[in-house]
């Protein structure tokens, strides 16, 4: 894609070198969204990149979030200071190798809390052509230790162009003031939404324009030391490889609260989460084991966490089947069912309302409260949903129908509830796969087929069938049905997740 550099000569003509890759050095805070921005960017890269990611946790998760590329991951410690060789080592390999005629852009993106001077100095050394990007993450930038806050105002001193991300408008008038204080000189651009495909396209041909020569002088100048007392040595990063539920990880936001900067990754029963600075965010979910890494401000003593993190939780279930096979309280469940699908519900317009305050709270003490809220109530709500268990096939089928029933995406027919379970590897997709097994092995009876069922049918006519309430009180049927409902792995309700279609 890009035109080899013109030859770069070395002082008093000694040697002459030809530098090949074009490198990108991504900076930004920690939770800034470095690994989000470089995925959402990928699709435009040519298939002669490589991306080196950096990571201070010994488990390095941002590396195996990066999608289609080549990828290198660096995880003996932070590239900027206590581990620089291994980062001048695998550039020293990319200039040797063959490869050097085919990449030709390389991204690098270091851990939040680098300091980036000796990273410019090691790129010089080694005459890259380097385009610097720092990103500032408007959201939290007033929750920013000390130590990030210098560590930031560095990252911008270093750029040659800002990417502004996490919008949050109250701020945007202070960030982009503090920014112009330290350099005044530089272009601000507002990164879109994730799902803008059409401007990322848009934010990559611009990078790759050349860089202004007044602006940056990289090719010729090594980079001037910033800041000689860089350290991390404030700073304490703990690793796990260890599945915990929602419920352990509340737990720790709570004791860590005042000293957690930054917790991720994969949760029990796969699901993926962030913390920075008192916002929590949950992600898809991933068939990556359970892990997760924290940096809090100071160090901390692990038993306070109340888990034993190198111990495998146990699986279990807890349920009483005599109790179960009692089809007279279905009735009851459901509308217990439906209580709780309201209350699901009222706690999102909560939620929205509160995440509305936060960006017109006026002061630092009223936006910590809110996000302390924010995220005891998205705990509260993923309780509820844990709690939300359908103890027969009836039960199910019958809630699909009154608690959609006001809504878009209603559940009438037997082609809606086809639809609302078409996603095989989620929970509800499981259930008709299973409960369509038995109906096919028993009845000869497959919901899937229009030759065998009407899609046409209401499903409150279907579910009318002797069949369904007959396999709701089969011993043999119930007791697989309640073993995947009722899964547990420790303290962490993992509905279904047991269960592998065939």
């Amino acid at each position: 894609m890009f035109k080899p550099m013109q030859e770069l000569t070395i002082e008093k003509g000694v040697e002459t070198e030809k530098a090949k890759s074009k490198v990108y050095l991504f900076l930004g805070a920690l939770g800034s969204g470095k690994t989000t921005l470089i995925n959402n960017l990928s699709q435009n890269f040519p298939e002669n990149t490589l991306v080196i990611i950096n990571d201070v946790w010994s488990i390095n998760i941002d590396v195996s979030r990066i999608n289609w590329l080549d990828t290198i991951p660096l995880q003996n410690w932070c590239i900027c200071c206590d581990d620089t060789n291994s980062l001048e080592d695998v550039l020293k390999k990319i200039k040797e190798d063959e490869r050097q005629w085919t990449i030709r852009n390389i991204i690098i993106e270091p851990s939040g809390i680098a300091g980036w001077t000796n990273i410019k100095k090691i790129l010089n050394r080694n005459w890259f052509e380097t385009k610097t990007i720092t990103l500032v993450d408007e959201n939290h930038f007033e929750q920013r230790t000390d130590l990030e806050k210098r560590v930031n105002e560095n990252q911008v001193k270093v750029a040659d162009i800002i990417w502004k991300t996490w919008n949050n408008w109250e701020n945007t008038e202070s960030v982009e003031n503090w920014i112009k204080d330290i350099a005044p000189w530089i272009e601000i651009v507002d990164i879109p939404t994730w799902d803008d495909k059409e401007k990322f396209r848009w934010l990559w041909e611009k990078l790759s324009e050349p860089t202004k020569e007044n602006i940056s002088n990289t090719r010729k100048t090594v980079f001037k030391i910033l800041d000689n007392t860089h350290t991390h040595n404030t700073l304490s990063t703990h690793s796990y490889e260890t599945d915990i539920s929602k419920f352990k990880l509340e737990e720790i936001i709570n004791i860590l609260w005042d000293n957690l900067i930054r917790a991720k990754w994969v949760l029990a029963w796969g699901q993926e989460f962030d913390y920075v600075h008192w916002s929590l965010n949950f992600w898809e979910f991933t068939d990556k084991s359970g892990h997760f890494n924290l940096i809090t401000s100071t160090d901390f003593d692990e038993n306070i966490l109340w888990l034993n993190l190198k111990e495998k939780n146990m699986e279990t279930n807890n349920y009483n089947l005599s109790e179960m096979l009692d089809f007279s309280k279905s009735e009851e469940k459901i509308n217990i069912l439906l209580r709780q699908y309201n209350e699901r519900n009222e706690m999102n317009f909560e939620l929205e309302n509160l995440n509305n305050s936060l960006k017109n709270a006026k002061t630092e003490q009223e936006r910590q409260d809110i996000s302390e809220k924010i995220t005891k109530l998205k705990f509260t709500q993923d309780k509820l949903w844990d709690d939300m268990k359908y103890d027969n096939p009836y039960i199910w089928v019958e809630y699909k129908i009154q608690a959609y029933a006001w809504w878009a995406g209603e559940i009438k027919t037997i082609n809606d509830f086809r639809t609302h379970c078409n996603k095989p590897d989620y929970i509800c997709g499981k259930r008709l796969d299973f409960l369509n097994k038995y109906l096919k092995e028993k009845y000869d009876l497959d919901i899937m087929d229009d030759n065998s069922v009407d899609w046409n049918e209401y499903l409150s006519e279907f579910l009318e069938n002797w069949i369904i309430k007959e396999l709701s009180q089969n011993k043999e049927f119930m007791e697989k049905w309640l073993s995947y409902e009722y899964f547990m792995r420790g303290d962490e309700v993992a509905k279904w997740k047991n269960y592998v279609k065939n």
